[in-house]
């Protein structure tokens, strides 16, 4: 193949693709067809903003409960520095605890969980920024309730501290 039959054939294809533009520029559909298009683009365009707005403020709905439900129960928190069962006597505590405080994997959610008791390094407190005073054993470690969840991450450690009678 030449470089003549080629600038002839790339010549005779412009040629043919210019003929099938004018041709097209010619077509047009009529009023009543763009009317309907325009119609249904408009009503498209209403149901997804309408869809965008439920959405957005479904969301911030629930933001919303949520945070309200935070506050409440944050406001009616009974203090449970005391580990005791509801009916037991004052006599009959036997121990006292932290809260909990959070685990690394504390966001991972969970369906169910346990508790485990475990003796821990005394300096496990210091790590969360607790004095081990009065937490200590006689073996340097203390006592700790871990909440695990049924994957198996620990999710919240507390300190226990026995009392002593």
């Amino acid at each position: 193949m030449t470089t003549n039959d080629s600038n002839g054939r790339d010549s005779k294809l412009n040629a043919a693709m210019r003929a099938l533009a004018e041709d097209d520029a010619k077509l047009r559909s009529s009023p009543d067809v763009e009317k309907r298009l325009l119609s249904e683009l408009r009503a498209y365009s209403r149901t997804r903003r309408r869809r965008t707005w439920l959405g957005v403020s479904s969301v911030a709905a629930a933001l919303l409960l949520g945070m309200a439900l935070y506050v409440w129960r944050i406001g009616n928190r009974q203090p449970s520095d005391t580990v005791q069962s509801p009916s037991a006597p004052e006599a009959a505590i036997t121990e006292v605890a932290t809260e909990f405080l959070p685990l690394p994997y504390y966001h991972v959610p969970m369906n169910t969980g346990s508790t485990v008791r475990i003796q821990v390094p005394a300096t496990a407190l210091v790590s969360f920024g607790l004095a081990p005073n009065g937490f200590r054993e006689g073996d340097g470690t203390v006592q700790a309730d871990v909440l695990v969840g049924d994957d198996g991450l620990a999710r919240a450690v507390r300190f226990v501290r026995p009392l002593r009678n």
